[in-house]
C-alpha cells in the first residue's frame, strides 16, 4: 500500500488548492514545501484580479467565486484601474477591478484550506526529485525521506524538481527584480514598457502603505540598475523597503504537462499570462483541475491525461493567445519605434482582449 494517494509538492496557490480539491475528492494527500512558512519570502506582484474580471478573463472556468475567494485580511487595497505605457510614455487606460493582496497571509490561507479538507501539510521539506519506476512516479524522495504515493502534483514553481525529474519541457523563464516602496500610488495598476527595456516590462501595483514596483527583461542584463534608474525616472526619493527577487515563466504552457501519475501546475507548468506576468488566478484554476483529476484517476474514476483536456479547456485559449501576443510584441521591441507602431496595434485591436489573452486573428 502507498503512504499517500497524491502528493502534491508545492504549497503557492497552485499546490495547496490541488491538495484542499484532491483531499475534497476523497484521496489522502500530503502537501510538501521546502519553505518553513508558505509564501515567505514573497517573490510576486502580488496581483489578483477581481472575480467579476476573471469571469471576463475566463469565461469557461467555472466556479470562479467560490475558487479565488479572498478573505479580507489577505486584501492589502482594492484597485479600480490599470493604466498602460509605450516606451513614449503614451498611456492607455483601461477599466480593472482587482486586489492587492499580503500574499504571505493568502498563501498561508490557501494551506490552511488544504489542511482542513484532509491533507497532512508539512513545511521546511526539500524535494530531492522522484523515484522512477516504468514512466511513472513511484515515490518522493525528499532530505529526511522517501514516500510512495499514486499520483504526483508538481506545483513546486519555475525550477520545478519534479519536471525535472519527469522528464518534461522547462519553461523559457526572465529573471526578476521587485522592490516594494512607502508612500501613497493610488489605487491604479501600471504596466511599463520603456525602450530601455526591449523584450521586458515594469509593473506599479499599488498597496495600502506602498508600492510594489517590479521588472523583468532577458539577456544577461544587470535588473537592479535598470530599476533604479525606472524609479529615479518616475520621481520616486523613497528608499526600498524590500528587495526580491525570482523567475518568471515567459514562454507560456508547456506543451505537455502530464506524463505517467505526474502532473505540472502552475509556475512549474508555464501556466502564466506571458503578457503581463499574471500567474496567481490561472495558477488556482489549474490546481483545481490537477488535484481533481488526480484524484479521480487513483480512484479509477478518470484518466491523469483528463487534466491536460481540463485546464486547456478553462484557460488554456487564454494562456497561449498572452503568449502569442508577447511573442509578437519581443519582435518590435528592438526600438523605441518599432514598439510605439506595436501599441498603435494593441489600440486598434483593443488592450483589453490583449489582457485578456485573445490573439487577434
Amino acid at each position: 500500500m502507498t503512504d499517500f494517494d497524491v502528493i502534491v509538492v508545492g504549497a503557492g496557490p497552485a499546490g495547496s488548492v490541488a491538495a484542499r480539491f484532491a483531499a475534497e475528492r476523497g484521496a489522502r494527500v500530503l502537501l510538501l514545501d521546502r519553505k518553513d512558512e508558505p509564501g515567505v519570502p514573497v517573490q510576486c506582484g502580488e496581483l489578483l484580479p477581481s472575480v467579476g474580471t476573471l469571469r471576463e478573463m475566463f469565461p469557461r472556468a467555472p466556479g470562479l467565486d467560490g475558487l479565488v475567494e479572498v478573505p479580507r485580511r489577505c486584501i492589502s487595497l482594492d484597485l479600480a484601474g490599470l493604466s498602460l505605457f509605450s516606451p513614449a510614455r503614451r498611456e492607455y487606460d483601461l477599466p480593472f477591478e482587482g486586489h492587492s493582496l499580503w500574499r504571505a497571509r493568502f498563501d498561508r490561507h490557501l494551506a490552511c484550506l488544504a489542511q482542513q479538507a484532509g491533507a497532512d501539510v508539512r513545511t521546511g521539506v526539500t524535494v530531492r526529485g522522484l523515484a522512477m519506476e516504468g514512466g511513472n512516479a513511484r515515490a518522493v524522495e525528499t532530505d529526511d525521506e522517501t514516500v510512495s504515493a499514486s499520483a504526483v502534483i508538481g506545483a513546486d514553481g519555475p525550477l520545478s524538481r519534479v519536471r525535472r525529474s519527469a522528464g518534461l519541457e522547462a519553461p523559457t523563464l526572465h529573471p526578476c527584480v521587485q522592490y516594494t516602496i512607502p508612500g501613497d500610488y493610488g489605487n491604479t495598476v501600471e504596466l511599463h514598457f520603456p525602450e530601455m527595456l526591449p523584450g521586458g516590462h515594469v509593473w506599479l501595483v499599488p498597496r495600502s502603505n506602498g508600492a510594489n514596483i517590479g521588472l523583468e527583461t532577458g539577456g544577461r542584463r544587470s535588473l537592479k540598475p535598470m530599476l533604479d534608474q525606472f524609479v529615479w525616472r518616475l520621481g520616486i526619493e523613497d528608499r526600498p523597503k524590500i528587495e526580491t527577487g525570482g523567475l518568471l515563466p515567459v514562454s507560456g504552457p508547456a506543451r505537455a504537462t502530464v506524463r505517467g501519475n505526474i502532473l505540472l501546475c502552475g509556475d512549474a507548468a508555464g501556466q502564466v499570462m506571458a503578457f503581463n506576468g499574471w500567474g496567481v488566478a490561472t495558477s488556482m484554476v489549474c490546481g483545481r483541475a490537477a488535484g481533481e483529476t488526480a484524484a479521480a484517476a487513483v480512484a479509477g474514476k478518470a484518466s491523469f491525461q483528463d487534466y491536460e483536456k481540463r485546464w486547456r479547456a478553462e484557460v488554456g485559449d487564454q494562456l497561449a493567445g498572452s503568449a502569442w501576443v508577447r511573442r509578437r510584441m519581443d519582435r518590435l521591441a528592438m526600438t523605441g519605434l518599432t514598439m510605439e507602431l506595436a501599441f498603435a496595434f494593441l489600440r486598434r485591436w483593443g488592450i483589453r482582449r490583449i489582457l485578456g489573452g485573445k490573439r487577434l486573428v
